[in-house]
């Protein structure tokens, strides 16, 4: 199709966030507190053709695009007077981060499905199920929609600190511990081009949109 089709497409963003604290002094000499948190999150972008044959449904060449996020942390943190003049704390946290982009849909492969395109999508080494992307010179790009997204980035962190007072000194030491995960599994839809150029006539016309 070329450029002279003008729509919008629909748009849809759900947001939570879920946040509690807990604070403890079970004596006066100790103090602890508890965090925990989670923030739910989910997006929706529909197509915006419909399906060529009039009926309802999903249109293949134009499936929309899915965003689910769950951001889960949580910490526990105490502090101690061990004595008037030595003071310890220690924290300990966790956060899970997983965000996931899928084609709108039942879990099919599109490709396959709708193009008779045999191992457009490759179970289970890759978890690609979006439309193969047609490009042809001169009109619009279609298909190529969405390619899958899953990111899964644990975090854990660990602190001790100790201050200690002598006369007018004061001398803090402490570690602090962080490791970071990163677990990303990206995926490209194959693309199909037409030039034009192959099956161009020897000595005929210079291929153009309609030729």
């Amino acid at each position: 199709y070329t450029s002279n089709y003008y729509t919008t497409d629909s748009d849809d963003t759900t947001f939570h966030k879920i946040d509690s604290k807990l604070t403890w002094t079970p004596a006066n000499k100790l103090n602890l507190n508890t965090r925990i948190s989670y923030l739910p999150s989910k997006e929706f972008i529909g197509g915006m053709f419909p399906r060529a044959d009039g009926t309802d449904g999903i249109n293949p060449l134009n499936v929309g695009r899915q965003w689910h996020g769950n951001i889960a942390s949580s910490s526990v943190a105490a502090t101690s007077i061990l004595s008037p003049s030595f003071v310890v704390d220690g924290l300990f946290g966790f956060t899970r981060q997983h965000t996931q982009v899928v084609p709108y849909g039942p879990d099919v492969c599109w490709g396959e499905q709708e193009f008779g395109i045999p191992h457009s999508c490759q179970p289970p080494f890759s978890r690609e199920r979006g439309t193969a992307s047609f490009s042809m010179t001169g009109w619009t790009p279609i298909g190529g929609n969405p390619s899958v997204r899953d990111y899964l980035d644990p975090q854990y962190q660990m602190v001790g600190n100790a201050g200690w007072t002598t006369g007018r000194h004061n001398v803090k030491f402490g570690a602090d511990a962080h490791r970071l995960h990163m677990n990303h599994n990206e995926t490209q839809n194959p693309t199909f081009n037409f030039r034009g150029g192959l099956t161009a006539l020897n000595g005929g016309a210079s291929p153009n949109n309609f030729n």
